[in-house]
């Protein structure tokens, strides 16, 4: 099923910058270089919905960062906050970090 659902959400991602992995046991990154954080959401609800084609149901966390303000550890950071919040949300849901 992991590997199902890995193979439907790298299809997402569409633009050769965009890179699409795992971190963690169950756990997915999609870095989006040059996206603001209302296409990081949009993206994430498309990825929410090819779950459920799946039968899936996942939790996602995002975070945006504008690299001279803040570095990547803060970005994690911010990412991991977002799904820890999702899940405890019930899960099958977006939260915007």
């Amino acid at each position: 099923m992991l590997q199902r659902l890995a193979f439907t959400l790298s299809r997402v991602p569409r633009r050769s910058t965009d890179l699409f992995g795992r971190y963690g046991n169950e756990e997915f990154a999609i870095v989006l270089p040059d996206t603001p954080t209302y296409g990081a959401k949009r993206l994430a609800e498309i990825l929410l919905q090819r779950a459920r084609f799946c039968d899936v149901t996942i939790s996602i966390g995002t975070g945006t960062v504008i690299p001279s303000e803040s570095d990547f550890r803060q970005l994690l950071d911010s990412a991991i906050q977002a799904l820890q919040q999702a899940k405890q949300e019930g899960g099958n849901c977006v939260v915007v970090g």
